[in-house]
């Protein structure tokens, strides 16, 4: 009888610890699918920031050639203003050379025919001036006033010939700095027109860029789901005892200001809605983390956007996430006691700046941290 009881006691105890062993085999393969995830997840993160500094770097030259495209626009009206105002000098020119013209030719017609009726009349003009003179003094001054009159009609004939000449150069050298303008004008055309073209080329690599952050983040979407489903699947193969129980305590002491509560919202980086998964808490950088209740570690490493991140299983299906940490204080494995330092925070991940990401999950699902502790 003592013999068979012996035998089913070890036949019990033999499969308690095939039980075990499978189990722990099990979580084993779990937690290597896990960790080749968010190797996985680690590499696309380095592509989306490559991506994104690249897309900045593309938004930069963008911003760069506009501000060339708006420098080439003023010099352009500038240029403009300067050809129309020569343009207004030729007209004045124009008008000027036309009224000299028409006085040139109108004391030219006076002189010439001056001309013509003296030498029509020349054999009696001189005898009239000779002996209509009333004395020798009177002939001198006749004889003076013919040859001043002469004179002075060729000298205003020379004055006018030479202004219509300086007025003509004078327009061929405005027509010459216009063409020369209007040359300087196309070649700015030229290169505005350039400039489009190549604003228009960055911007559809900027299009393209968006598709592939889209693409890249809808594969990071994927694999954190993955990688959620293996995190939960661990924390219930280690389910072993039930929730530790109890009230937990605020992750970081000393500060309480909530940056962005539990729920959707528009993504800082990505720019998208989707769902916060925990509160954040501006905490600055290397303020010390502590775990919110007594656990065992069965996380801590990089885990994709999170950054550095703390993973605690408190049992019953509990688990709290501790993310974007500068430094992590604690290796899988460990058992905390509620209020043992785990890492120092930090802004690694995704990150606009140095906070803490407070996760509570049960059964694998996002709950709001804030019905497990208190902000004080």
């Amino acid at each position: 009888m003592k013999s068979g009881k012996i035998t089913a006691l070890l036949l019990v105890l033999g499969l308690l610890v095939s039980s075990f062993a499978a189990a722990s085999s099990e979580i084993q393969y779990r937690e290597d699918e896990l960790k080749k995830v968010q190797q996985s997840i680690q590499s696309l993160d380095s592509a989306i920031r490559e991506k994104e500094d690249s897309k900045k770097q593309i938004v930069n030259d963008v911003n760069a050639l506009n501000n060339s495209i708006r420098n080439l626009d003023s010099e352009i009206t500038s240029l403009d203003d300067e050809i129309a105002a020569y343009e207004g000098d030729i007209r004045q020119k124009e008008m000027e050379l036309e009224e000299t013209s028409t006085t040139l030719e109108e004391k030219k017609a006076i002189f010439y025919e001056r001309l013509r009726v003296m030498y029509k009349s020349k054999n009696v003009g001189y005898f009239e001036i000779v002996f209509g003179a009333k004395d020798f003094e009177d002939l001198l001054t006749r004889i003076d006033m013919i040859r001043l009159l002469v004179a002075h009609d060729t000298d205003l004939i020379e004055v006018l010939g030479e202004e219509i000449k300086h007025m003509e150069n004078l327009k061929t050298e405005l027509e010459a700095a216009k063409v020369s303008l209007e040359a300087s004008k196309a070649d700015l055309k030229v290169k505005q027109d350039r400039l489009n073209e190549d604003v228009g080329v960055l911007e559809t690599k900027k299009v393209q860029l968006n598709k592939d952050l889209k693409a890249l983040e809808d594969q990071v979407d994927r694999l954190n789901s993955d990688a959620d489903q293996l995190t939960s699947i661990i924390a219930n193969l280690k389910l072993q005892q039930q929730y530790v129980g109890g009230e937990m305590a605020w992750p970081a002491p000393g500060v309480y200001r909530i940056t962005s509560p539990f729920g959707y919202r528009i993504h800082p980086i990505l720019n998208i809605r989707k769902l916060h998964t925990g509160v954040d808490i501006g905490t600055p950088m290397g303020t010390t983390i502590v775990a919110a209740q007594s656990g065992d570690v069965i996380y801590s490493d990089w885990y994709g956007g999170y950054g550095l991140v703390v993973m605690i299983d408190h049992g019953g299906g509990i688990v709290t996430l501790y993310g974007h940490n500068s430094k992590l204080l604690v290796k899988v494995g460990k058992t905390v006691t509620k209020g043992d330092p785990i890492s120092l925070s930090g802004t690694t991940g995704l990150s606009t700046g140095p906070h803490l990401h407070f996760e509570v999950r049960e059964d694998g699902n996002y709950v709001d941290p804030l019905t497990y502790v208190t902000a004080q």
